[in-house]
């Protein structure tokens, strides 16, 4: 979602940008002519940014939120990306993954950024299964680096930005593996329902 290049071009009808949530924008503009134009005649010029664009439905509720989860507790020779998607993708997609290289200094705790539709604070006790030995996890959300995550920032202060190159790897969300890596697997995490069943999806 690179906003300021759509805002950007050269001779589109004026519009304003407003942040809905999640990875949605709300595309203001100034006459029904100059919406009507964009959404059927300039597909072209806003395709390479969006997903899709599509017309205001009031009934619409906009519930996604991009959230920072912290995960502690992750033995290290577990550390890996997988073992964090796995434990993270119950409360929503994982879009990015921030801090668990397994070259990082700090392995007190792993960081995914996940896109989720569940209302409540994430906080939760659980365990993983590693090599048939249990260990004990905490899945924490940390509010103001949710915050910091917001689509908004990345794109109107690219400049100061602390998530600028992120959003511009990560707008899509990751794509998870189906296979299973050895020593790990989706049946060996327990307490995945976390995540509340009814969460409605979205597309962007």
């Amino acid at each position: 979602m690179k906003v300021r290049a759509f805002i950007e071009v050269e001779g589109y009808p004026k519009i304003v940008m407003r942040y809905l949530g999640g990875l949605k924008m709300l595309v203001e503009f100034e006459t029904i002519t100059e919406k009507e134009q964009v959404l059927t005649e300039d597909e072209r010029i806003w395709k390479p940014q969006f997903k899709e664009l599509y017309q205001w439905d009031p009934k619409e509720n906009f519930t996604e939120r991009i959230a920072s989860i912290l995960i502690f507790g992750v033995p290290q020779h577990a550390w890996c990306e997988e073992v964090f998607l796995t434990i993270t993708k119950s409360w929503g997609k994982v879009i990015i993954l921030d801090e668990c290289p397994t070259e990082n200094i700090n392995m007190a705790y792993g960081r995914v950024g996940i896109l989720t539709s569940y209302l409540g604070f994430i906080s939760e006790s659980s365990s993983i299964v590693v090599d048939k030995v249990k260990y004990g996890i905490i899945v924490m959300e940390d509010i103001l680096e949710s915050n910091k995550l917001s689509p908004v920032i990345a794109s109107n202060d690219l400049i100061t930005s602390p998530t600028r190159n992120m959003w511009e790897q990560f707008y899509d969300p990751i794509k998870e593996e189906d296979e299973d890596e050895e020593g790990i697997s989706n049946s060996d995490v327990e307490g995945c329902n976390w995540s509340p069943k009814s969460a409605p999806s979205k597309l962007r």
